[in-house]
């Protein structure tokens, strides 16, 4: 498994397909593919560390505070101690190896293999089964995710180490060079075509070279045993995931997987119908998750600058540039500006996907709320939408939205809602109706869009049911946040 940071969530949604055909002995990778290779290694299977994964806070592994961040590089060489991660994954194997005291590499029940850099060994192997078996797990991912500057080097016999990125980011080559004969899957991250030809600075074509290698070579040659998950727009260091690009990337390697087993001539293997399902939805989730990080840079900005921005709308009102406060009384100014503020500071629109459960079949994951994109319990008082199979009519799955009218009263005053759109995608839809909305018990359509007014009955989201199950429903949205009734256009 190849290193890449935070994309490595792809590499839990391949696996859950995976596992379904092979029965995996050794674990191999570098970085974000180290983690995997622990985890899988001391006993979890695919579904759990997709689960973890999804539930887990990158952006918590930048534990370095900031104002200590020129002081940190100059002396540990790098920005954050990165402790956050060691006790995290030391937390996770416990949980699967029971021990009061550390735990090896060779504790694990399956075989580990992973790689980092050091001077002068060069790549250094982390073998649970040979070399430095006795070294702890943890501190072993730990050193495999050394990336430079970012994270504090580790020492290993007196030696710095650092990322394993550095000289093995894809370690297909290492280790068949340890085992001629053995049989493999690889994981590759990174596009199936060469990029298109840009002029880039001698420096980013330096580093691109020194970290990519023969990368691509090596998946040309070992095209009949590699898997390539494509995870961009998602970047390594990225670590402030958004639940819909967390979903994007469980889908591409799901579409990844799924792509290979059915070419590859395996008994029941997955059909083309299947195929082109999943490469549907895992197309969906990266304009979701390509709209996402725009909107997370620009967030980064409006969250930093929101003085700049009143001012430069003063500054755009007294040019005489800002056409809609022409002619306007001062008040009417200050009222637009602030709306405007308010605006800014609220966030743009967000965007996501959610798998919300059957209530009467797992009861705490069978509500659904917009503003935090969090599953929850079906009694919880933020729920604005819910999933439950109407026993009484017999209608199947269905939405459920929580009203304060007869004959589900809710102590808490919600006025939640929803109402059918004329609309294919979420794109299409550039505002949603002030009225019409129904409450309770409602039977979605698959591949409808719909309105959705929430608990509070003073905010709205747009969503597309992409799955109906028996047990629950898979849908598309798109939140408001600053409770218009606009999406765009």
């Amino acid at each position: 498994m190849k290193g890449g940071g935070v994309k490595g969530l792809a590499f839990a949604g391949a696996l859950t397909e995976l596992q379904k055909y092979f029965d995996f002995q050794i674990f191999v990778g570098t970085s974000a593919g180290a983690i995997a290779a622990v985890l899988l290694a001391s006993g979890y299977d695919a579904n759990e560390l997709e689960l973890l994964l999804r539930q887990t806070d990158f952006a918590s592994f930048l534990d370095g505070y900031r104002l200590a961040a020129p002081w940190n590089v100059a002396v540990y060489g790098g920005i954050h101690p990165g402790d956050t991660i060691r006790n995290w994954v030391r937390r996770l194997l416990n949980a699967k190896i029971p021990r009061a005291d550390r735990i090896p590499l060779h504790a694990l029940p399956r075989r580990a293999i992973i790689y980092a850099s050091a001077s002068p060994f060069g790549t250094l192997t982390f073998d649970s089964q040979g070399d430095n078996e006795d070294q702890d797990a943890d501190f072993a991912v730990r050193c495999s995710m050394s990336i430079p500057w970012l994270f504090f080097n580790q020492y290993h016999s007196g030696y710095r180490v650092v990322d394993g990125g550095l000289l093995a980011n894809f370690p297909v080559d290492e280790f068949l060079k340890a085992h001629p004969s053995h049989r493999f899957l690889a994981l590759y991250l990174g596009s199936s075509t060469m990029p298109p030809y840009r002029r880039r600075s001698q420096w980013a074509d330096i580093v691109d070279i020194f970290l990519g290698r023969d990368e691509r070579a090596v998946v040309t040659r070992h095209k009949d045993s590699t898997i390539v998950i494509d995870p961009s727009p998602i970047r390594t260091i990225d670590f402030a995931l958004s639940e819909a690009e967390k979903d994007f990337l469980v889908l591409e390697g799901r579409r990844a997987a799924l792509q290979y087993l059915a070419s590859s001539g395996l008994p029941s293997a997955p059909s083309t119908a299947t195929v082109e399902s999943i490469t549907e939805r895992a197309a969906r989730a990266r304009r979701l998750a390509t709209r996402a990080r725009k909107v997370a840079r620009l967030r980064f900005f409006v969250r930093r600058a929101p003085l700049t921005a009143v001012l430069l709308t003063l500054l755009l009102y007294y040019s005489g540039s800002m056409p809609i406060f022409v002619e306007q009384p001062f008040g009417q100014l200050v009222d637009d500006i602030t709306s405007l503020f308010h605006h800014l500071v609220a966030g743009p629109i967000r965007v996501g996907n959610a798998v919300v459960f059957d209530g009467n079949k797992k009861y705490e994951d069978s509500g659904f709320e917009f503003s935090s994109g969090e599953r929850m319990a079906w009694n919880d008082p933020r729920c604005d939408i819910m999933v439950a199979e109407n026993v009484d009519r017999g209608t199947g799955i269905n939405f459920f939205l929580p009203n304060d009218r007869p004959p589900y009263d809710d102590k808490n005053n919600a006025r939640a809602g929803i109402a059918g759109l004329q609309a294919n995608e979420l794109s299409e839809v550039s505002e949603v109706p002030a009225d019409g909305y129904r409450i309770h018990y409602f039977k979605p359509q698959p591949n409808g869009v719909y309105a959705v007014r929430t608990r509070s009955g003073r905010k709205y989201a747009v969503i597309k049911v992409v799955v109906m199950a028996d047990d629950r429903i898979e849908f598309a949205f798109a939140f408001q946040p600053n409770g218009s009734r606009r999406f765009g256009k």
